[in-house]
């Protein structure tokens, strides 16, 4: 871990930057008890002094099944080396910030608001809060938060926002990228954001509707929907109302489809 910090701290005018951790899921289906061992043996001997939290994290997922234990222990590891490298000189330059695979905690969530010159992040937080979204940095163009793994439910991202007392971000944000549940619960904070034009929403059935949320229409110039393969499949050849026609329509009690320009 400190030699991909020394590496990250010792480069200059870096304008992308990616934080990849697929090697966890693509393992999960073949990772044992004895693997389980083996990675808890390595962490034993690695240098963790710059995270006081370290030890009460790694408690907590030590007896976790192998699987759960390996995407954990991935996550606190980037989020131990992001801590690192967000202060050093070469973030500065960063204009486009992607994690894949990963989650990121909320401290680091918090520190990313100083990054002046990003434009582009693509991050899936634990959880998004109301501090999670008022420090966005200011520049900020376009912002993904879907989520880590549609398919398993332990590892998509919990909202933990009270859209009345929330502050107006303070961002020009353009592009935005969300899961369906997003939107039902927190249409109030999309239409705080007058700047945004485009938005890209997976398909997905609801998991709970807030029948309280705010009902003002989102006015967009785009929008663009995300359907797995099986859900294109059962469009074309159901002949029933098939789950992508009755998103859509789910759609336009939020979204106003008279300013569109495309769809």
């Amino acid at each position: 871990m400190d030699v991909i910090t020394t590496i990250l701290a010792g480069l200059e005018e870096v304008k992308h930057l990616e934080f990849e951790s697929k090697y966890p899921r693509m393992m999960s289906k073949v990772f044992g008890e004895h693997h389980k061992e083996s990675l808890m043996n390595i962490v034993s001997t690695e240098n963790y002094k710059n995270d006081p939290n370290f030890e009460l994290r790694y408690s907590e997922i030590k007896d976790t099944e192998p699987v759960v234990f390996l995407l954990e222990m991935s996550n606190i590891v980037v989020n131990l080396i992001l801590k690192a490298v967000l202060s050093e000189k070469v973030m500065n330059t960063v204009s486009k910030l992607e994690f894949t695979s990963v989650a990121i905690d909320a401290d680091n969530c918090k520190s990313l608001g100083k990054l002046s010159n990003l434009k582009i992040l693509r991050i899936c937080p634990k959880i998004i809060t109301n501090e999670f979204l008022y420090n966005l940095p200011m520049n900020l163009k376009l912002l993904n938060i879907t989520d880590l793994d549609a398919m398993d439910r332990n590892l998509m991202t919990e909202h933990e926002i009270n859209p009345s007392t929330l502050a107006r971000p303070n961002i020009n944000l353009k592009v935005l990228v969300i899961d369906a549940q997003f939107l039902y619960d927190f249409n109030s904070i999309l239409l705080s954001i007058p700047s945004l034009e485009v938005l890209k929403i997976r398909c997905s059935q609801p998991i709970n509707i807030n029948l309280q949320a705010q009902r003002d229409k989102i006015r967009l110039q785009e929008l663009f929907i995300e359907c797995s393969d099986d859900q294109i499949n059962e469009y074309k050849t159901s002949r029933t109302t098939s789950e992508i026609h009755c998103f859509i329509q789910s759609l336009a009690l939020y979204i106003d489809f008279t300013s569109l320009e495309r769809l």
